[in-house]
C-alpha cells in the first residue's frame, strides 16, 4: 500500500497523464491474471515458506533500483514486475494459513481472521504512511523504507521457521504440468462449483460502483476531499470488525452460508446508499458494508482450503485471484461509462444484482446440502 500510494504520486507528478496512471493499477492486477498457473506451481512444487521469502527479497531489491530513477517507462516496468511477484506472494501466504492453524492449534477461521484483520489495517494505515512521506521528505525515501518492509516480511517468514513442503507427487512433475488443475479442482467439488461462478459474479456487480465512488462523494453528497477519506476509512473500519466476527467458531461450519450472506450484505449497503444519498446513511452502509465485507473475505478463503487438497492449496488460491482480478476488471470495465451521469442509479443495479446473485447462490447451495443429507439417510436405512 506504501508502493502503490507513492508511485501513483510520482507518477501523477512526472506524467500527469490519467493513462499512465490507469496502465499503473492494471500492472498490479494483470500479471496475476495471466501468471496465476505458473505462480500456483511454484508454490506448490517447492517448499512454499522459501518461495515467499524470495519474492520478498526480490521485490526489495527491485523497489532499491527503483528509488533511483524518475525514468516513467522505468518505473511502469518496475511496477509490471512488482505485480508478477505479487501473483506468486499473495497466493503463498494463504497457502501457509492451514499449515499456520494446524501448528498452533487454532481454527483455520480464526487464523484466517487475524490475517484479515492486518491485511486491511495495511489497507488503512499503508496510504497514509505514504503520502506522509511523500510529504515530508520525498519518493526515494519512501521506497527506500517500503524496501526496508519487504526484507523484515521475509526475515520474520524465515524467523518463525514455518514450512510447507510439497508433495511427493510433485517432484516428478515438469513445472507446466496440471498448471490449470487449480481451476479443475474448484468445479469438481459440489459446494465450490455453485459457490465460486456466484462469488465471481458478485465481484463484477459491486466492482461496478468502485469507480463511482468519487463521483458520489464529490457530486452526489458535496463532500470535500476529507468526506471521501472519511467514507473510504468506514468501510475500511468495518472490515476490521468483520474480520473479527468471522473468527467466531460458530461461523466455521457450513462456510459457503457465511461466504455468500456477506456478499447480501455488501449488496444491501450498496442499494441503501442509491436509494437515501445522504452523508449520515452513506457513512453507515459503508461501515455495514464492510463488516460484511470482511466475514465474506474470511470465510470464503476459509472455504477454499477446508474443501481442497492441502498439496493443491498454492494453485487453487492464484487460480481464485486470476479469476477474482478477471472479474473486478470487467466490473470496471462496465461501471466506467456511467460512474459520472449515473452514479445513483449504478448503485442501485449493483445492490440489486449484488443481493440477487449471492440469494440465488445460497438457495442453490443449500438445495444441494439437503440433497445430500437425504442421500445419507437413504443409504443409512438401507444398512
Amino acid at each position: 500500500e506504501i508502493f502503490l500510494t507513492i508511485l501513483t504520486l510520482e507518477l501523477e507528478r512526472l506524467s500527469s497523464s490519467g493513462w499512465v496512471i490507469g496502465g499503473f493499477l492494471a500492472s498490479q492486477l494483470l500479471p496475476g491474471i495471466f501468471l496465476s498457473p505458473l505462480a500456483g506451481q511454484l508454490i506448490d512444487r517447492f517448499e512454499t515458506a522459501r518461495v515467499l521469502v524470495i519474492t520478498q527479497i526480490l521485490q526489495a531489491g527491485l523497489l532499491l533500483f527503483l528509488s533511483t530513477t524518475e525514468d516513467v517507462g522505468v518505473l511502469l516496468g518496475g511496477s509490471v514486475v512488482l505485480g508478477i511477484l505479487f501473483s506468486v506472494s499473495q497466493p503463498a501466504i494463504y497457502a501457509l494459513v492451514p499449515v499456520i492453524a494446524e501448528r498452533s492449534d487454532i481454527p483455520e477461521n480464526r487464523v484466517n481472521a487475524v490475517l484479515e484483520f492486518f491485511r486491511r489495517s495495511g489497507l488503512l494505515i499503508g496510504p497514509v504512511i505514504g503520502g506522509l512521506i511523500v510529504q515530508a521528505a520525498n519518493t526515494q525515501l519512501g521506497l527506500l523504507i517500503d524496501a526496508a518492509t519487504f526484507v523484515l516480511a521475509g526475515f520474520i517468514v524465515l524467523l518463525i521457521g514455518i514450512r510447507r513442503p510439497p508433495e511427493e507427487v510433485d517432484k516428478t512433475k515438469k513445472l507446466f504440468d496440471g498448471a490449470l488443475e487449480g481451476m479443475r479442482v474448484l468445479v469438481r467439488d459440489p459446494i465450490l462449483r455453485v459457490t465460486m461462478p456466484v462469488v465471481l459474479a458478485g465481484f463484477v456487480s459491486m466492482s461496478l460502483v468502485n469507480v463511482a465512488f468519487v463521483f458520489l462523494v464529490r457530486d452526489v453528497l458535496a463532500g470535500s476531499a476529507g468526506t471521501y477519506g472519511l467514507l473510504y476509512a468506514m468501510w475500511g473500519a468495518g472490515l476490521l470488525l468483520g474480520a473479527f466476527l468471522a473468527g467466531r467458531n460458530e461461523l466455521n461450519a457450513r462456510l459457503e452460508r457465511p461466504t455468500l450472506l456477506g456478499a447480501v450484505g455488501i449488496g444491501l449497503s450498496l442499494l441503501i446508499t442509491g436509494l437515501f444519498p445522504r452523508f449520515i446513511v452513506v457513512a453507515l452502509s459503508e461501515f455495514g458494508g464492510g463488516v460484511a465485507n470482511g466475514v465474506h473475505n474470511v470465510a470464503l478463503r476459509t472455504l477454499l482450503t477446508s474443501r481442497t487438497p492441502k498439496a493443491m492449496h498454492g494453485r487453487v488460491f492464484a487460480a481464485y485471484g486470476a479469476a477474482g482480478n478477471s472479474a473486478i476488471m470487467i466490473g470496471y470495465l462496465l461501471g466506467s461509462p456511467f460512474a459520472s451521469g449515473f452514479t445513483v442509479p449504478l448503485y442501485l443495479v449493483a445492490g440489486v444484482m449484488t443481493m440477487g446473485i449471492a440469494g440465488f447462490g445460497l438457495l442453490r447451495v443449500t438445495r444441494i446440502r439437503n440433497r445430500a443429507t437425504e442421500d445419507r439417510t437413504e443409504v443409512e436405512e438401507q444398512k
